[in-house]
């Protein structure tokens, strides 16, 4: 399968190295580590730099980066839009793409019109929509609302929405009225960076001196958005008893303007604390884990989050978590933290006064490491690729063709199976594209249909995941070697013409390995010792080779998805064998 992937999440300038970006680089990261089979384009309207450097990829990706002008005006400027519209569907047309993957939608740095993409199946990350429902926070100028409603118009047009979380879905089932069967629960992972870890004392003071950390502490890694609901959380500090606000001082670790990091010392200042707040600004990412270890607890009251990683982040490094009970994060979190209103300061004063003095922090700790098990990217990645796999199977319901690799020889050679494969082929080309592939050094005679593609069977491995099955005629000859050696590696259906290949399996192991290789393909079908005795005995030469007395076939038949043969003997023979093989028999044919 064709998958191009918009790396907007990765590379635009409203996603890079944000929650957006992060989440997308640790996806596609693990599914390129996963997927070897399916060819993936990225497509990059953005920055000329190289994202195999970031993503780890093998040969089966693909970087396509389009210069759109300075600062990309022509991708955002209506006026150019059938120009870019030109690109996309040349694009498309040009890497024959499947599906389409949008990792960002409300990124802004670009914009799609979803008439580009006639027949393909498209698909988009589902993170939230926050400024949706809180239209008149986030809406209030008409050119993004414009703009935004603009992408909620394209997501309803998509195919599937890959939610990372359950509430994600839920509003967006509840907002837009977009059916539920096109929205899948992916969720978000954690990054094997962030775990327990042993600090020496001596490193942590270093550490903490270098934040002013005097105290144990309560952390939060919030983000420069009233919605992270910091400033309330500094009033809920405040009202504790005073012998925690003396035990423990509050540190926010995240970037913020200078404008808000006056606003938030100035509210810790109103309500007398402002020697226990702690405003780190931005902190690279090791001194981030470290903290999360040293913190005492950590307090995510955010009002709204599509997913929440710093409560996964905190869970992985063995921290005990307070969060809020709304969005993604009750979800996320139940039974692993403790949870608070994060409408209501009140609420939230309850909760740190509930997990610092009333709760079994260790158990809370074992609850999380629990809970996070839920939460990988293996599991992401791999939801993803179902998710691919599901669209491609949709579109082959379309009516389109169906796509098959032939493996066999062809006349001139001298084989009733070339005959044979000439006559199918032609027939079968009337309901699938067939590319054929057989054996090196000849050329074939010709009788195909002009629309069957035949290649030399080395160009089949940069192919392979192209085809919806692949079809392996064999037979007991030396013209059918070149295949055995992809049987095991491509699995597909296998014409068995002869039942015993006996004699090709020894012609093959003569030519290559000798004698370890032919007991190999003999231990397919017989019992170890079987094979052993007859060996040592063939070896010392005692005997001849019993080509008709050990007939076998394993070395194909049990990597083979599907077998079909001519005759009820031999499928009683190979069911005999194994009773889970799926064998059907479909009678040979003649010319009169």
């Amino acid at each position: 399968m064709n998958i191009a992937i918009d790396v907007l999440a990765i590379l635009g300038p409203g996603s890079k190295n944000r929650g957006i970006g992060n989440y997308s680089t640790s996806q596609l990261k693990k599914m390129f580590d996963l997927d070897k089979v399916n060819n993936y384009f990225l497509l990059n309207f953005y920055e000329d730099t190289n994202l195999k450097e970031i993503l780890n990829y093998s040969n089966n990706v693909t970087e396509i980066y389009i210069y759109l002008g300075d600062d990309g005006f022509l991708g955002k400027r209506e006026q150019f839009k059938d120009i870019l519209g030109g690109v996309v569907k040349k694009f498309i047309s040009t890497y024959d793409i499947e599906v389409f993957y949008f990792t960002s939608i409300f990124d802004g740095s670009i914009s799609y019109d979803m008439d580009w993409f006639d027949g393909v199946k498209t698909v988009a990350t589902l993170y939230d929509i926050i400024p949706y429902i809180y239209k008149e926070k986030y809406l209030n100028n008409k050119g993004m609302h414009d703009e935004y409603m603009s992408q909620i118009n394209n997501i309803q047009k998509m195919d599937n929405l890959l939610a990372i979380s359950q509430s994600a879905k839920d509003d967006v089932i509840k907002h837009l009225n977009i059916d539920s069967n096109k929205i899948s629960v992916i969720y978000a992972g954690t990054d094997e960076c962030y775990t327990s870890i042993e600090i020496p004392s001596e490193s942590a003071s270093e550490l903490m001196g270098k934040y002013d950390i005097k105290d144990q502490f309560i952390m939060c890694t919030g983000g420069d958005d009233d919605r992270k609901n910091i400033g309330d959380l500094i009033v809920a500090f405040s009202k504790m008893p005073n012998h925690l606000i003396i035990q423990y001082q509050l540190v926010v670790a995240c970037k913020l303007s200078k404008a808000s990091e006056e606003r938030y010392y100035d509210i810790a200042a109103k309500h007398n604390i402002r020697d226990r707040v702690i405003l780190t600004n931005f902190i690279p990412l090791e001194h981030l884990i470290q903290l999360y270890n040293l913190a005492h607890i950590v307090a995510f009251p955010s009002q709204y989050e599509g997913f929440g990683l710093p409560v996964v982040e905190a869970m992985a490094c063995g921290t005990p978590v307070l969060t809020s009970n709304n969005s993604s994060l009750g979800e996320i979190a139940i039974g692993a933290a403790v949870l608070v209103d994060p409408f209501k300061v009140k609420d939230i004063t309850r909760g740190l006064i509930e997990i610092l003095e009333n709760t079994d922090l260790e158990h809370l700790k074992k609850m999380g490491y629990e809970r996070i098990k839920k939460f990988t990217w293996d599991k992401v990645s791999q939801s993803t690729l179902d998710v691919f796999k599901t669209l491609k199977s949709e579109k082959t319901k379309t009516g389109e063709k169906k796509k098959i690799a032939f493996f066999t020889p062809l006349p001139p050679v001298k084989s009733g199976i070339s005959d044979y494969s000439v006559d199918i082929i032609c027939e079968l080309s009337n309901y699938f594209i067939i590319d054929v592939f057989i054996d090196t050094n000849y050329l074939h005679d010709g009788g195909l249909p002009e629309d069957v593609s035949v290649y030399e069977h080395s160009y089949f491995k940069e192919r392979s995941n192209q085809y919806d099955d692949i079809i392996y005629q064999v037979g007991n000859s030396e013209y059918h070697i070149f295949m055995i050696d992809y049987l095991k590696q491509y699995p597909g259906t296998v014409v068995l013409h002869d039942y015993n290949l006996h004699g090709i399996l020894h012609f093959l192991a003569s030519k290559n390995s000798g004698i370890e290789q032919y007991k190999q393909f003999l231990y397919e079908d017989f019992d170890r010792k079987i094979v052993d005795d007859y060996i040592s005995e063939l070896v010392s030469g005692n005997i001849s080779l019993k080509e008709f007395e050990f007939p076998c076939n394993g070395a194909v038949t049990n990597y083979a998805n599907k077998i079909i043969v001519h005759s009820d003997y031999a499928k009683k023979l190979l069911l005999q064998k194994d009773i889970k093989r799926n064998v059907k028999k479909i009678p040979h044919y003649a010319r009169i």
